[in-house]
């Protein structure tokens, strides 16, 4: 698959795409199916949003956070890290469209004239949306669109939603800060981060140690240590742990695979660790936990 813009040589995460010929993700969840209400900081390729439909949560973007309420959205540009989570451990429902560059890029001119201003963009890293400003309603409105045309799936669907899409970039690209706009204050450490991130990603299942974190970003475990706990709030083994448990709930949800090779698939060494950690994490056992999302 081509890639419209690349930024640097850190490979993104890898989303699994509804089709392999139409590269968007949309799906609408709980909170909840997170057993923390929290979901491991990542980042991807793909540009994202998401609609709170009841409830509310928080996302944090590149340090920042940004309280999303029920009725709201948030746009997030693509290559910045995230995450949503519960502050006050309460349910919010939500669906998210994520949404690979390539489907706005259809020739070198609109990805010239129209995408990569937007996405690089230093300034517009994320946007909340409320239906109190008219153009950030207008986006809600073609969010919740794709989201239904999805769901249905008609006849010329995939036309419909190209169409939602252009109009929310549409709006974003008219509304984005302009040429002029005061440089956004960033952490210069933040693409280091970004980087080691990617590393735990794409080795989940090898044996790593902090000095193999640490590396990633070429830095020293010391500096490694301070800006895990500085934007993420929990040490890189403790992240590499909780990145490990969540591929571990995904597949406990959405596959039928023995305890044991959940274990191996998410990088843990033996069913019975994998066991002991997952429980002290949820407070369940990984069958227990299966056996309450299947319910």
């Amino acid at each position: 698959m081509k890639k419209v813009i690349q930024r640097d040589s850190a490979k993104r995460e890898k989303v699994d795409y509804h089709s392999g010929e139409l590269p968007i993700y949309i799906r609408g969840a709980d909170l909840s199916i997170y057993p923390t209400m929290y979901h491991p900081c990542h980042y991807h390729e793909d540009i994202e949003f998401l609609y709170a439909v009841k409830g509310h949560l928080t996302y944090f973007i590149n340090g920042q956070l940004c309280r999303i309420g029920e009725g709201e959205g948030i746009f997030v540009n693509s290559r910045h890290l995230h995450y949503g989570f519960s502050e006050d451990g309460s349910n919010c429902e939500f669906f998210c469209i994520l949404l690979n560059p390539v489907m706005l890029s259809v020739t070198p001119f609109l990805e010239r004239e129209y995408l990569s201003p937007l996405m690089e963009n230093t300034v517009f890293t994320h946007q909340l949306l409320t239906p109190q400003v008219p153009w950030q309603k207008r986006i809600l409105e073609l969010m919740r669109r794709a989201y239904t045309v999805y769901q249905k799936q008609e006849l010329g669907y995939v036309l419909e939603l190209q169409s939602c899409f252009y109009g929310i970039w549409q709006q974003l690209y008219c509304n984005m800060p302009r040429d002029g706009a005061a440089a956004a204050k960033s952490d210069p450490k933040l693409n280091m981060l970004r980087k080691m991130i990617c590393y735990l990603q794409e080795h989940l299942t090898e044996k790593l140690t902090l000095s193999d974190i640490a590396a990633a970003g070429h830095m020293c475990e010391s500096t490694c240590c301070r800006l895990f706990q500085k934007y993420l709030n929990r040490s890189p083994v403790g992240y590499l742990n909780e990145c490990r448990l969540d591929k571990a709930c995904e597949l406990l949800r959405d596959s039928d695979t023995s305890i044991t090779e959940v274990a191996n698939q998410a990088g843990f060494n033996g069913a019975s660790y994998f066991t002991e950690q997952f429980r002290k994490q949820y407070g369940c056992t990984p069958s227990q936990f299966r056996d309450r999302c299947r319910k």
